[in-house]
């Protein structure tokens, strides 16, 4: 499968010489999906998919992420210093959603400068 950006360069130009529109969610879905694999798994025999959310983040789910990765610390009882699994864990878990926002972020950011 060929990736988001390479898609949209082999897909061609118009007449004018400029390149067709880029649909932001679908290159952000796609990118992501290749970043953050969907996660399938079967229960009771049926087969389960999740995808990472495509959704952009606002300034409260970023500050909400924030504040459950401090509860978490907390509840899970994460060591502050040396290595610690769970502190590992946690902020493995937080920097994917980083990259998913920044990834959003990123696609919608590049489609309205293409159409200006």
């Amino acid at each position: 499968k060929a990736s988001a950006y390479s898609s949209t360069w082999c897909s061609g130009s118009t007449r004018d010489g400029r390149l067709p529109p880029i649909d932001a969610k679908n290159q952000a879905e796609d990118i992501l999906n290749s970043i953050l694999p969907p996660r399938e798994w079967t229960e009771s025999g049926q087969l389960w998919v999740q995808q990472v959310s495509s959704t952009p983040a606002t300034r409260l789910d970023v500050l909400n992420l924030q504040e459950q990765l401090d509860i978490r610390l907390q509840q899970r009882q994460a060591r502050e210093t040396g290595i610690c699994p769970v502190r590992r864990e946690l902020y493995s878990q937080c920097f994917d959603e980083l990259i998913r926002q920044v990834t959003i972020s990123c696609a919608e950011k590049r489609n309205s400068s293409l159409e200006s």
